[in-house]
């Protein structure tokens, strides 16, 4: 997978419960540059109901492949990793 191409989106929720969900590309599509630029932040976050979205990319793997941990609680209070958000314990 190094070198492929993809994109994401930072969507943060701010209200209520506290999370960020990040949603990329890959491996649906390596979104032509023409795509990326009628993305509008503003409109992602108010039609998700986000507070604040941010586009990052578009970049370029850096390491040949992934690996999924399961089952893995982290020490309460700290940072865990969703499929799809960070969220952050009481």
């Amino acid at each position: 997978m190094r070198g492929v191409r993809y994109e994401e989106v930072i969507l943060a929720f701010l209200n209520g419960e506290q999370r960020i969900g990040v949603y990329n590309s890959f491996p649906l599509n390596d979104r032509p540059d023409v795509l990326r630029r009628a993305l509008d932040p503003q409109v992602i976050a108010k039609e998700n109901d986000g507070s604040l979205a941010i586009l990052n990319g578009p970049r370029y793997w850096l390491m040949d492949g992934i690996e999924t941990v399961v089952n893995v609680e982290p020490p309460a209070g700290q940072l865990r990793r969703h499929p799809r958000e960070v969220r952050r314990d009481p």
